[in-house]
């Protein structure tokens, strides 16, 4: 695991860990899975995770990333805040830039490359797709696609901060609102996506709804959603090791079809 620093949005230092295949070979080309982490002021670190699990990803043949963007915890408050009122500014623009720099040291496809995220870290998967195509594929887990649907939360404390305004003020505040509002600009949608929504409590009207745009866009069924079971936990810490393992081959599989690789016909175990 490769503690990495490279030049970010507004030319501030941004950290990264990046994790290599086994028997990784730095003159290879490998596909790319971008990690895209919650909150949005959670953070990565030297760790396993039970979510996303990089360490058993990058044991399937990827490149993986992890990167502390902007508003990501543990850099300082400055560093955090600076995020307030441009969810998908800045933070887009370091998963961008991170990219650039692994494609610039020769060992990433360019051609091959995916990104996925939980929470927060799915809002900006479901924004990033609106804003570039040169992603392969996409895994938006828990995901918000309509921001102004947030309003509808049981938790609304500090969503001015969080967005510049609220969806029943000002013109101007409505402005702030859409510009980083997926839903807002999904003409931009070209990236197959997977969207995984395990939450029996999650309101109908708060699920991204990339399958119905896509249909209605007539690109076909390309973003179809695919609810994870409720029989395996979204956070599986206590879960056994076999439903944790056959949630991991639930996020490889796509990327396996759409990165350009193959899977083991023996998974998922069990």
């Amino acid at each position: 695991m490769e503690d990495v620093r490279f030049t970010g949005a507004n030319g501030d230092p941004v950290q990264m860990w990046v994790l290599t295949p086994p028997s990784f070979d730095p003159k290879k080309k490998y596909p790319l899975v971008h990690l895209i982490h919650g909150g949005p002021y959670g953070t990565f670190g030297d760790v396993f995770h039970f979510r996303w699990s990089a360490q058993v990803i990058a044991g399937l043949g990827y490149v993986v990333a992890l990167v502390n963007f902007h508003g990501s915890a543990s850099f300082g408050e400055a560093f955090s805040r600076s995020i307030l009122a441009d969810w998908g500014g800045k933070p887009k623009d370091d998963i961008l830039l991170a990219t650039d720099h692994l494609i610039a040291r020769g060992f990433v496809d360019p051609e091959r490359m995916a990104i996925a995220g939980g929470s927060y870290g799915g809002y900006l998967t479901a924004w990033l797709a609106t804003q570039t195509s040169r992603f392969r594929c996409a895994i938006a887990h828990a995901a918000v696609y309509n921001l102004g649907t947030l309003w509808a939360s049981d938790v609304t404390q500090g969503t001015d901060l969080e967005f510049g305004g609220m969806p029943w003020g000002s013109g101007a505040d409505l402005a702030r609102i859409d510009a980083h509002d997926p839903a807002r600009h999904s003409a931009g949608y070209a990236t197959p996506m997977l969207v995984i929504h395990g939450d029996p409590r999650l309101p109908r009207a708060r699920q991204p709804r990339p399958r119905a745009l896509r249909g209605a866009q007539g690109q076909g069924g390309g973003g179809a959603p695919r609810p994870l079971p409720r029989r395996e936990p979204l956070d599986p810490q206590a879960a056994e090791l076999a439903p944790l393992v056959r949630r991991v081959h639930r996020l490889a599989a796509p990327l396996a079809r759409l990165a350009g690789r193959g899977t083991s016909k023996k998974w998922p175990p069990g």
